[in-house]
């Protein structure tokens, strides 16, 4: 899959879009501060993405990728909401959308570690934050409230 273009969307977070342009993806939009399925259908002429990828768990966001797909599009939700989610089911029945969900195809790991060996995807800057197991707590903390810039917390033994 070669995308023609790549819209990374973030809320309010610029550490993760500047990071996501630094990555490869073409446009950034960040929702605090634009209408983003607005600015997706007019990054598309009109026509909406062949793709979206919801990771945030966001209720909103999940909406709005399903606003912003186009006829015959895709949306892959990969976040965990804790509450639930209405979606505008006219929207999706009218494009024709497939909508996939989980937290993962395990089946895909050892492939994807390959992958990741051979130098294909740069996973170095995705990990943001190194801790001791034992500050699993404050990692936690840093993570869920963004008290710093934070992508992905891994931690040691």
């Amino acid at each position: 899959y070669n995308p023609r273009l790549i819209i990374a969307v973030g809320g309010h977070d610029s550490f993760r879009t500047d990071l996501a342009l630094e990555l490869g993806a073409d446009v950034a939009l960040l929702s605090s501060e634009c209408d983003v399925v607005d600015k997706i259908m007019e990054l598309t002429d009109g026509k909406g993405v062949d793709a979206a990828i919801e990771c945030a768990g966001n209720p909103k966001a999940v909406a709005d990728a399903t606003l912003c797909v186009g006829v015959g599009g895709h949306v892959a939700i990969c976040g965990l909401f804790g509450e639930p989610v209405e979606l505008p089911m006219q929207d999706i029945c009218q494009k024709n959308m497939t909508i996939t969900m989980g937290l993962g195809d395990v089946s895909l790991m050892p492939t994807t570690l390959e992958m990741i060996k051979l130098g294909k995807f740069d996973t170095s800057k995705l990990i943001t934050h190194r801790m001791p197991l034992e500050a699993a707590e404050e990692a936690f903390e840093i993570f869920s409230k963004r008290t710093e810039p934070v992508i992905k917390v891994a931690l040691r033994p």
